[in-house]
């Protein structure tokens, strides 16, 4: 059993990111410390222009050049999100994965490219959406929502009762 110290250091190295668009099947793995800058830095690989993402976050061009070098920039992974991008994240250490996005049919659209793209199978996934609740999904839970879209399931006061129904 990992400790705590070990237990974060694991997720934080081995971490692989992704932007999926699940209308274009587009993906484009980043490659530097944050997930944004990655798109400030190349916005056409995403569809973009500086000039367009500039002008959305209310930022002259020049300052949008100097957010792109190593700064987070509030407000661009919104962007993305509302266009049909999905930030995928995979934890290797601890076989994790997590999806952040807006919409569900997306998200498992993303839970499902990534089970098909890497060989691995995690023992959890996090559903981040912007409009609802996070959901943390392990075993059969998984599976269901890669099928379904769907989160959960019966509890189990749900599923005696169904019984005697």
């Amino acid at each position: 059993m990992l400790s705590f110290k070990q237990y974060l250091g694991e997720a934080i190295r081995g971490q692989d990111k992704w932007w999926y668009n699940t209308k274009t099947r587009k993906a484009v793995k980043i490659k530097t410390d944050f997930h944004d800058q990655a798109v400030a830095e190349n916005p056409e690989k995403f569809g973009f222009t500086k000039d367009f993402l500039a002008t959305k976050l209310r930022l002259t061009i020049k300052q949008f050049d100097q957010k792109a070098k190593g700064e987070i920039v509030p407000g661009l992974d919104h962007i993305l999100v509302v266009k049909g991008w999905n930030l995928v994240t995979w934890s290797r250490g601890i076989k994790q994965l997590t999806v952040r996005g807006d919409d569900f049919g997306d998200m498992q659209k993303s839970v499902k490219w990534f089970l098909n793209k890497i060989d691995a199978s995690p023992d959890s996934v996090i559903i981040d959406s912007n409009k609802t609740d996070f959901h943390k999904l392990q075993g059969s839970q998984i599976d269901r929502f890669s099928k379904t879209g769907k989160v959960g399931g019966q509890t189990e006061i749900g599923s005696t009762m169904a019984r005697f129904r």
